[in-house]
């Protein structure tokens, strides 16, 4: 009985000090808050950081933030020190990151021509994404026959193009506008011959038609089929 009674109080005493599990605190958590700083759009906050855990830094459009007109980003400003798009920033307080912005790169806009006529661009530089209208003026007896990029990667299209990220060179390049030329066929009714000069021409050429008719007949007349022309003379 002695024996058992000590049993019971020795299980009693390891149940009355089994220590009590304390409940565990959450972790502090930091804030990213970003500045536009002149930029469109309004500040933002990035809740949620552990202490070292790292920040991808990304441009401010992903949150939504414009740069200011003529502007394009630079890098975020977190005490002092530059963060560049794709740079881990480490968490270990609340802090703010400004954005800075830097003038637009502007690229220039050449526009030459062969000699033929004189050729212009809207635009003798711009930033990227600046449309271009380019404009010809042949000399007399020319047309423009094709814009030639000689440099910058742009296409050109109803003579216009977009700049992108270099220098465009563009020559206009004119040819001789030549005129149409016209084929004159005669025949014969086949009781005599018939012929032309020249067989063939542009607008404003003379021809001349010859008949010589076989024995027993004489010529009647020359018989226009097609072309609108008038015979006079035996010449169109």
């Amino acid at each position: 009985m002695k024996r058992t009674l000590s049993l019971f109080l020795c299980l009693l005493l390891l149940v009355g000090f089994v220590p009590l599990r304390e409940a565990r605190a959450e972790p502090t958590t930091y804030t990213i808050t970003l500045d536009p700083n002149g930029g469109g759009g309004s500040s933002c906050t990035l809740p949620g950081f552990v202490y070292g855990q790292g920040w991808v830094v990304e441009a401010p459009s992903i949150y939504e933030i414009t740069p200011p007109e003529g502007k394009e980003f630079d890098y975020w400003d977190i005490g002092g020190a530059k963060y560049y798009a794709g740079d881990t920033y480490t968490v270990t307080s609340d802090i703010t990151a400004i954005a800075q912005w830097k003038d637009l790169v502007g690229y220039t806009v050449t526009v030459k021509n062969d000699g033929n006529g004189q050729a212009y661009a809207s635009h003798t530089s711009g930033v990227t994404g600046t449309e271009v209208t380019l404009t010809a003026s042949p000399y007399g007896g020319y047309q423009l026959k094709e814009w030639q990029v000689v440099s910058g990667g742009v296409t050109v299209t109803d003579n216009k193009f977009t700049i992108g990220t270099a220098n465009v060179e563009i020559t206009a390049i004119f040819e001789e506008i030549t005129a149409p030329t016209y084929t004159v066929t005669v025949t014969s009714d086949g009781n005599g011959n018939a012929d032309v000069s020249p067989t063939s021409g542009a607008t404003g050429t003379e021809v001349t038609l010859t008949a010589t008719s076989n024995s027993g007949y004489q010529f009647k007349e020359w018989q226009v089929i097609s072309g609108g022309v008038t015979v006079t003379d035996s010449k169109f």
